[in-house]
């Protein structure tokens, strides 16, 4: 099958794989049958993420969706019964912002946005007094 998958724990990866539900479920996410779409399964600390790419918003039906969403539940279960990987990976700071629900990660794209116009104001301030002083001078003359 076109099925290529990254572990950090090959043995945990194949538990998965092997488990006839667990392989059932990424076969059915998988092999949607929405034309040209894309299905992307990734398992990480804390979560479980299924993106379907290239899809056509005339796609996303209530159907579609909740397909995408049971089989996702039931595969979550799955990997949540198999035993614990004995490589662990501990989520980073963005990825435990975002479960958390805060709404940081937003604040701090807005309020970097805003440091950077604050820092690209202060520098072009030089080169805009310089032409101010010089079309004055030459208003003057």
């Amino acid at each position: 099958e076109d099925l290529i998958a990254y572990a950090l724990d090959e043995d945990w990866t194949r538990a998965l794989l092997s488990h006839e539900e667990g392989r059932e479920l990424i076969r059915s996410l998988m092999a949607d049958p929405l034309a040209n779409a894309t299905p992307q399964i990734q398992v990480q600390p804390g979560a479980l993420i299924v993106r379907v790419l290239r899809v056509l918003e005339r796609q996303i039906t209530p159907e579609a969706v909740r397909r995408w969403v049971e089989g996702a539940v039931r595969l979550a279960d799955v990997a949540e019964a198999l035993p614990a990987p004995r490589e662990r990976v501990e989520a980073n700071r963005a990825e435990e912002r975002l479960r958390s629900g805060e709404e940081r990660p937003i604040r701090d794209v807005l309020l970097g946005f805003g440091i950077l116009v604050g820092v690209m104001a202060v520098l072009a301030l030089p080169a805009v007094a310089c032409v101010g002083l010089s079309a004055l001078a030459a208003a003057v003359q």
